[in-house]
């Protein structure tokens, strides 16, 4: 099915799941859509649901302290369109309904989303109309209101503003469905025409407990300090920490690094990580060498992005020199082998600036560096 020649209705567009799947609309340059928000006339919804070819029913109610609210959305909104779609069943229309894996336990919230499907399955039969319910659980990701039905979405606004949370139980296992990964799942189902089907594993699902989770955004929170990039590759990480920076406050996106500054210039360090090393920055004067060094293990990468340097490499076994003219205009990267002592000259008018990275973080106790002249 090809979206952009189907006019399509979005209920609860206002919601973490309806703003994230317009965005998703909008990227793809699919622009024939109407939202439906709780304030929605009766006539705007029955007239964009018969004229709809695709519904995404989004709109749900998770938290409320009245029962009626359950129902009226859960249930009876779900009712009121499967009710239309039956009175002007015309053509064929597709419904996608956001359900839970709640439908399983008793409660109010989850015998109303339970209702809810009942309500689109028995109003469709016997129609043109076909249905694709998922029941999700735990979905994560930017744009979810904190202190409403996400731990997630919590624990980041708390954490980063400092704000203490709280854990009943660190050893509860959570299963975690990333918002991006909905979207997909949902978008690949309609393309491969999978119909009248209720979905409750989507094909990327995570797991943790909450007490590990509490612990990796926390450490997201100090990373500031420590400068420690999270390991990426492991995927719900990297998910996690997306969604984390999206709950910053708008007023703390920047922060301050620790600077060190000499007659030689200034150097900071910029990020660090047990997978790749380390990554610094420095400025050095006009006339002025820094390193006269080598490692054992460890290696480096020199990038000038500003000024011309010199760098120049000994083997430790020899006396032969050798010189690299490099200037920031070049976009030339410079790898620092094992074994070879070596400096950086500022050899221009101007303040020289060099990004290095480094394959190990610097340890004061076993730092990995022998000082020695290139130039004997």
């Amino acid at each position: 099915m090809n979206l952009k020649t189907k006019k399509i209705v979005i209920t609860g567009s206002n919601g973490f799941v309806g703003k994230n799947f317009i965005n998703r609309l909008n990227q793809l340059e699919i622009s024939n859509y109407i939202e439906i928000t709780k304030d929605a006339s009766e006539s705007l919804l029955k007239s964009s649901i018969k004229d709809a070819d695709v519904i995404f029913h989004f709109a749900g109610v998770n938290r409320s302290e009245k029962k009626d609210d359950f129902e009226s959305v859960n249930s009876n909104l779900t009712q009121r369109i499967a009710n239309i779609i039956k009175e002007d069943d015309t053509k064929e229309r597709l419904v996608i309904l956001s359900s839970s894996l709640q439908v399983h336990k008793k409660g109010i919230y989850g015998e109303s989303k339970l209702a809810g499907e009942n309500a689109l399955t028995t109003g469709l039969e016997n129609t043109k109309s076909k249905y694709l319910i998922y029941r999700f659980t735990n979905i994560f990701g930017k744009w979810c209101r904190p202190n409403y039905n996400s731990v997630i979405a919590t624990f980041c606004h708390n954490i980063s503003r400092g704000i203490e949370i709280k854990i009943n139980d660190e050893n509860s296992m959570l299963k975690l469905l990333y918002i991006e990964d909905l979207i997909d799942q949902v978008l690949k189902d309609i393309e491969n025409k999978k119909l009248n089907e209720i979905i409750e594993e989507t094909e990327v699902e995570y797991s943790v407990s909450l007490g590990d989770l509490a612990n990796t955004l926390v450490a997201f929170n100090e990373s500031r300090n420590s400068l420690l990039v999270p390991d990426f590759s492991n995927l719900l990480v990297k998910k996690l920490y997306s969604t984390y920076l999206s709950y910053l406050p708008e007023d703390k996106f920047d922060y301050q690094v620790q600077c060190y500054n000499d007659d030689r210039g200034s150097l900071f360090e910029i990020a660090k990580s047990h997978q790749f090393g380390q990554i610094f920055f420095s400025t050095t004067n006009p006339g002025v060498t820094r390193g006269n060094h080598y490692h054992n293990t460890k290696v480096e990468k020199f990038i000038v992005v500003k000024g011309e340097a010199m760098i120049r490499f000994r083997h430790v076994m020899n006396n032969k020199v050798l010189e690299y003219k490099v200037a920031g205009s070049e976009a030339r990267i410079v790898d620092i082998p094992i074994g070879y002592t070596h400096s950086i000259e500022n050899i221009g008018n101007e303040e020289l600036c060099v990004i290095f990275c480094s394959n190990e973080i610097f340890d004061r106790d076993n730092p990995d560096t022998f000082f020695e002249e290139v130039i004997k």
